[in-house]
């Protein structure tokens, strides 16, 4: 069975990253997975990624500058349950 996506690639595409012109515009799971993949090793952010890991706890760090709030996120690598702990300006949760 092939599966195709549910809208065409022209809304799908990052505005400074277009999906090859040769593709169809309903392309496969599997092209959006290079497509993904293409992104990532463009735009160099393989570094900023976590694979096979787990967010176990997030919070807010409390500081002085109420303006500029931080966040402390504390990652679990599935394999090696080794942790790491890592301070960002913002944290967005997404689920689907």
């Amino acid at each position: 069975m092939f599966f195709r996506t549910n809208l065409p690639k022209e809304v799908m595409a990052f505005p400074d990253f277009p999906f090859p012109s040769e593709w169809r515009s309903f392309i496969s799971h599997q092209q959006v997975l290079k497509y993904l993949e293409d992104y990532a090793s463009h735009f160099n952010l393989y570094k900023y990624i976590s694979f096979d890991s787990t967010i176990t706890s997030v919070h807010p760090i409390t500081n002085e500058d109420s303006h500029n709030p931080q966040w402390e996120v504390v990652i679990t690598n599935a394999n090696t349950k080794e942790s790491k702990s890592c301070i960002f300006e913002a944290v967005v949760v997404c689920s689907g």
